[in-house]
């Protein structure tokens, strides 16, 4: 298992998804996410959003808030390359069933006015 490989597939997979910013880690076996929430309206807070993604894909990560980063998730890196990639689509699949664009919202109401 190389954790430099684990970390590369899941900045980049998690970089693509629609409301997460991931930070490169830097020697660590783990990847702190920042979850936009307000593109995620379903939940009130990254708790919520880790348990309802623990609830229906069984990915298990940290909410930030457990570290005194609210807003955030950890993932752990330390896991077989197989897996990690699984997770991701996982992940992914959560993220496009509840991210909501309030862009295109925005832009719907200013056309209807």
């Amino acid at each position: 298992m190389s954790i430099q490989r684990n970390a590369d597939l899941a900045f980049n997979r998690l970089h693509r998804m629609k409301g997460l910013r991931p930070i490169q880690p830097a020697g660590a076996f783990y990847i702190m996410v920042h979850i936009e929430m307000k593109k995620f309206p379903s939940f009130h807070h990254d708790l919520h959003l880790v348990e309802t993604l623990v609830a229906e894909e069984s990915v298990f990560c940290l909410p930030g808030a457990c570290f005194e980063y609210p807003g955030y998730v950890r993932l752990v890196l330390a896991v077989d390359y197989e897996m990690l990639d699984e997770a991701m689509d996982r992940i992914e699949s959560f993220t496009n069933r509840y991210f909501v664009d309030d862009q295109k919202n925005d832009e719907l109401d200013i056309q209807m006015n």
